[in-house]
Parts: C-alpha cells; sequence; structure tokens
C-alpha cells in the first residue's frame, strides 16, 4: 500500500491523481513479485513491451507532478509531493530486495527489476530538481537501498581518487572532499537521509565532469567545493590554514593585508549554486571564509601604525623605476643571493614580491610576480650576457673613482 502518514490529503485527492503512482505500485509490488515466483521467463518482445508500459505509467506520475500547482494551494501541493517522494522511496527499497538477491531470478526478469529500479530513481530526481523546495530532505533511506547506492558508487568514487591524485590535487583536501563518499561506500554514514544521498549523489556527479590543469588542481578543486557549498568544519579549516600559510609569508600588516585583500577579492567572485549546501544547518562556506577574512583584514588595520605623510610630492606607493628588463632584474638577484651576498635563500618569495611591489622598469609600469619568478627560475643566456655587460660597466666605473680619488690606476 501507498504510505497512509497523510490520511487527509489522501481523502482529499480524486482518485485520477494516484491512479498512476498505484499502477506503479502494483506492478512492483504485486507484477513483480509473482513474476519471481513463477520463475518467470520475458521473451525479447514481450520484454520490451513491458518496459514500454513502465515508461508510460513514469511519465504518467511525471505528468500528474508536473500539474499539481494547478490544482493545489502551496501547502497541498508540498504534502502531495511529498506522498509520491516517500512512496518512490519505499518502492526503491522493495525493488532492492530483488537486486539483493539475483541467484533466484531469470535474467529477464533481473532485466525488468533493474529498469524499474532506475526508472523509480529517475523519478526520484525529476521531484527533486521540479519541487526542491516541496521535498521532504529529512525522508529516511531504507536498509536495502543504502546498499545498492553503494554498490553503484564506489567505481566512481575509486576513478575520483584516482583522477586527482593525477591531477596533483593537495592529499588533504582530496581526502576532505571523499571523506564522506568513502563512509557511503563502507557502510559508515551516520547520516543516511533523503538530503544527504542527493546532495553527495549530485557532488559525485560534479567531480566526474572536474576539469583543471596539472599544478592548479588544488585552486579548481576549491572553487568547486566553494560552487557546491561543502560547508564541513573540515574543509573549512582547511581553507582558512591555506590562507594563513599565505599570509605568513608577509614581512608586516601592510604586507599581510594586502595578500588578504587578493583573497578576499578572488572570493567574491566565485559563484554558488543556489540552495545547495552540504549543511543545511550553517552558514555557507564562501560567507563562512568571507567573515574570517573580514575581521583578520580589520585587525590588520587596526594593528597598522599610520603611514608619515608623503615626502616631497613622491607617494610612498610609488615605485622606482629602473631601465633594466624583468629578465636582467630576475638574474641580477639570483646572483646575488646564490653568491649569498642576501642572505635569503628561503625567503626569495618574499623578496620576489617586494621587487613587484616596488619597482618598475621603462617597459611596464608594473611586474608580475609570475613573470619575475619564471625568468628568476630559468634564465635565459642572452639575459646572462646582458648583465655581465652591466657588471662590467660597473667594475669600469669602480676603477675610475679609485682613480680619481686616490690616483691609482690599474
Amino acid at each position: 500500500m501507498l504510505p497512509s502518514n497523510q490520511p487527509r490529503l489522501a481523502a482529499a485527492l480524486s482518485a485520477d491523481y494516484l491512479q498512476a503512482l498505484t499502477q506503479l505500485e502494483r506492478v512492483i509490488k504485486t507484477d513483480i513479485e509473482m513474476m519471481v515466483d513463477q520463475n518467470y521467463h520475458f521473451k525479447d518482445d514481450m520484454l520490451k513491451s513491458f518496459q514500454n508500459e513502465v515508461t508510460i505509467i513514469v511519465n504518467e506520475v511525471k505528468n500528474v507532478l508536473d500539474c499539481s500547482d494547478q490544482h493545489l494551494h502551496d501547502k497541498e501541493e508540498e504534502e502531495f509531493v511529498q506522498y509520491h517522494q516517500l512512496a518512490l522511496i519505499r518502492l526503491a527499497g522493495s525493488l532492492a530486495n530483488y537486486v539483493m538477491s539475483p541467484s533466484q531470478q531469470d535474467t529477464s526478469v533481473r532485466e525488468v527489476v533493474k529498469y524499474l529500479y532506475l526508472e523509480v530513481q529517475d523519478l526520484l530526481i525529476f521531484i527533486r530538481k521540479r519541487f526542491p523546495d516541496r521535498i521532504a530532505q529529512n525522508a529516511w533511506i531504507p536498509d536495502n537501498s543504502r546498499w545498492i547506492i553503494a554498490i553503484n558508487i564506489k567505481p566512481t568514487v575509486d576513478e575520483l581518487r584516482a583522477k586527482l591524485n593525477a591531477l596533483g590535487v593537495d592529499e588533504r583536501l582530496a581526502t576532505i572532499v571523499l571523506a564522506k563518499l568513502d563512509e557511503l561506500v563502507d557502510g559508515s554514514i551516520d547520516d543516511f537521509y533523503y538530503y544527504e544521498i542527493t546532495y553527495l549523489l549530485e557532488f559525485a556527479y560534479e567531480l566526474t565532469r572536474f576539469r583543471a590543469e596539472q599544478g592548479d588542481a588544488t585552486m579548481a578543486l576549491l572553487r568547486l567545493v566553494y560552487y557546491l557549498n561543502y560547508n564541513t568544519h573540515e574543509c573549512y579549516e582547511y581553507i582558512i590554514k591555506t590562507l594563513e600559510q599565505a599570509a605568513s609569508e608577509a614581512d608586516n600588516n601592510v604586507d599581510r593585508m594586502a595578500i588578504l585583500r587578493l583573497a578576499q577579492k578572488e572570493l567574491n567572485q566565485i559563484v554558488t549554486k543556489p540552495g545547495f549546501a552540504r549543511k543545511r544547518d550553517r552558514a555557507s562556506l564562501k560567507t563562512e571564509i568571507g567573515r574570517w577574512l573580514e575581521e583578520e583584514i580589520r585587525f590588520c588595520d587596526v594593528a597598522t601604525p599610520q603611514v608619515a605623510p608623503e615626502l616631497n610630492g613622491m607617494r610612498t606607493d610609488e615605485p622606482f623605476q629602473t631601465d633594466l628588463t624583468v629578465a636582467e632584474i630576475a638574474y641580477f638577484l639570483k646572483l646575488l643571493i646564490e653568491l649569498g651576498i642576501i642572505k635569503a635563500r628561503r625567503r626569495i618569495a618574499k623578496i620576489l614580491r617586494f621587487i613587484t611591489k616596488y619597482i618598475s622598469t621603462d617597459n611596464t609600469d608594473s611586474i608580475s610576480l609570475q613573470s619575475l619568478s619564471n625568468k628568476y627560475n630559468k634564465p635565459d643566456g642572452k639575459t646572462m650576457e646582458s648583465v655581465k655587460v652591466i657588471l662590467l660597466r660597473m667594475v669600469g666605473r669602480i676603477d675610475a673613482d679609485v682613480d680619481r680619488i686616490y690616483g691609482i690606476k690599474k
């Protein structure tokens, strides 16, 4: 029988509105049971005909649901949708019983059971997408349906783990995003409610579509995590630690604030999926991280001493100009560090950031950190020769100064 936990609704509705759902229940609860008991065998044409009949019934259920807003008010429509949803969850559980004991069934009957199960799941997906605000989020998933879900999702989870590893995603982040899917597979998940499961299945689907360039994969995955609002405590902590680590490389509060403001700007540009959340009772991940950034920026602002007035008309943040190229600056700096003249082998990133902030060239008003870093790590022969010429000019100038001041000729 259909769920009877809403007798007022059932009594109020015309039998026509429930006819399609009743037909589907009869097929699953009566016809399939008879087929299994009698070891029934479908010929190919009969199997196709049966599947077509099921498809007609399923489409009729969709049509009735789709038109429900024409004959029901808000509260009645919500009850009507949930009535169908809970019935379909139970019917999926009934079919799962047959799937779990396939050895007693004819091959053709197994095909029918599988087809019916997929059609019921398709109906549940239709309800979730058509009525996201009306479904019963806390509906409990039957144990036998859990087993089917776990079996079906396991290959996907294994593929996702290999994919994230191949892309070079940070191991800790990969562990966090796959943790609940792993629990779903091994049966240890506690919150086996309709909403939790549908979220995880949708999350797994989005991960299968995830694409990223190697090296950028961790940041790309974080953007997806924000988009799908994977707002677990573990994910929040991971992002905070990542931001704290980036900010800790700053030499002072001004630089720290600049790093945090950049992170804030990037966060504000991230799009999130409306009405989607791993934890419905928590603020969104984007909101929580945004609050943390705002507090950190405010603290840096308060802790930063006021800068003295600008001197001689020069802005304090105005970069110094040089006729060196970016490549020459990078190689010159590399020589100073590698020869030990500047003791900063472990702080190269900070020095490069300092250069981009306070030095500009004749060809550009600002130096790209990425460009400077690339040229620092891979100097070319032409740059080496030009820096050598500059150094020889400096040596020549030193010789001239020595001669002029001390009268010593070399």
